[in-house]
């Protein structure tokens, strides 16, 4: 082999892997964003034992640690960017949130938020 034909080969290989990092890192993303929707709704059913067995759902002050003190949860899991869930109760009802990588409000595919609200609310 002359060395046009081994660099030629190793290029297209680098290519080749280049395209298949990329294909990782996004599969990586939407791993996280379902992750934290599946989080979400543990907390959801966490939250409706603790209304059965208390009558109501935690308030805001005591928040989701309440819910391991109550032994619904064995501990209390931080969104997969390491960031603590959001919760709030709004009309009554528990709202339980990440607001994804950038920890901001809203945003788009791994910025987009994970709630247990409904889709347009």
């Amino acid at each position: 082999m002359t060395l046009i034909e081994i660099v030629i080969v190793v290029a297209i290989m680098a290519l080749l892997m280049g395209s298949v990092a990329m294909y990782a890192i996004a599969q990586y993303g939407e791993a996280q964003r379902k992750t934290a929707r599946m989080d979400v709704q543990n907390l959801m059913n966490a939250l409706d034992l603790y209304r059965v067995a208390r009558g109501r759902y935690p308030d805001e002050s005591g928040g989701l640690a309440l819910l391991v003190e109550a032994r619904a949860i064995k501990a209390l899991p931080k969104d997969p960017w390491s960031a603590p869930y959001v919760y709030r109760l709004v009309g009554g009802q528990p709202l339980v949130k990440s607001y994804g990588k950038d920890g901001a409000e809203g945003g788009l595919d791994e910025n987009a938020d994970s709630s247990s609200a409904a889709p347009g609310d």
